[in-house]
């Protein structure tokens, strides 16, 4: 039998760094699934794009992301989402999210594979 991987993603209170505050939220929102935040049930993103085609899911999980953003972190904009294939498997996808954080005015790129964030500082906008 195969070992069981851990695919969940861990969160420490970051409330000093306005950047990390927003990042953290950001990543938070767009991997729970709305219903399954207890007494928060409104949180997070459909879940409507699952187990549909890729072109129809990454059309979902964009207006699903911008959506649950804008209602749940009203620090950052989300400026652009794209999608790449992950591995040989058309159904696996890492979704980017280009950010525009309010708080410092930071332009902020996200990346999500799976269940590894990667955060990239783009730079200050002037």
């Amino acid at each position: 039998m195969a070992a069981k991987k851990d695919t969940a993603m861990t969160y420490a209170l970051c409330t000093e760094d306005t950047i990390k505050s927003v990042l953290q939220n950001v990543a938070l929102i767009v991997s729970t699934i709305k219903g399954t935040s207890t007494m928060y049930r409104e949180f997070g993103v459909r879940g409507a794009f699952i187990d549909k085609p890729p072109h129809a899911a990454k059309t979902l999980l964009a207006s699903e992301i911008r959506e649950a953003v804008e209602e749940f972190e009203p620090r950052a904009e989300v400026q652009d989402i794209s999608f790449a294939q992950s591995g040989a498997t058309p159904a696996c996808m890492n979704v980017t999210i280009k950010l525009l954080i309010f708080a410092e005015s930071a332009d902020i790129e996200m990346t999500a594979s799976g269940s590894t964030l990667t955060i990239t500082r783009m730079g200050v906008i002037a």
